[in-house]
């Protein structure tokens, strides 16, 4: 028997808003197998998303450790199915934007480059 998906879909959807607010700090995952992903800790569990074959494209994989570091769920957008499979998808990408820092950079890039292009006139 797998994981309550509806559960999941609440655990996924309250991390992905909580992120998009810079309330949760991801960090890029350093795992063997040439994972692509991203993990973020609080104080009684840690979470994992990353791309399964390590691609960061489908499918990606969600794991869920306790405050002891033991796997407790671990479940693949593959067999997830329906809007949980979206939003796997979509905290990836929001881990990954984070992580990266994506967001700051783009808007120094459009700075500059309106700075410069305003120049060139």
């Amino acid at each position: 028997m797998g994981p309550n998906k509806q559960k999941l879909q609440v655990v996924v959807d309250l991390l992905i808003s909580l992120t998009q607010k810079n309330r949760l700090e991801w960090t890029r995952m350093h795992r063997a197998r040439s994972r692509d992903g991203y993990t973020a800790s609080m104080p009684d569990a840690t979470v994992h998303v990353f791309s399964q074959d390590g691609d960061a494209r489908h499918p990606y994989v969600l794991e869920i450790y306790n405050g002891s570091g033991e796997l407790s769920v671990q479940i693949s957008s593959a067999e997830a199915g329906g809007d949980l499979f979206g939003a796997i998808e979509a905290l990836y990408e929001a881990a990954h934007e984070n992580a990266t820092n994506a967001d700051p950079l783009l808007d120094s890039l459009i700075q500059v480059l309106r700075e410069e292009d305003s120049e060139a006139e």
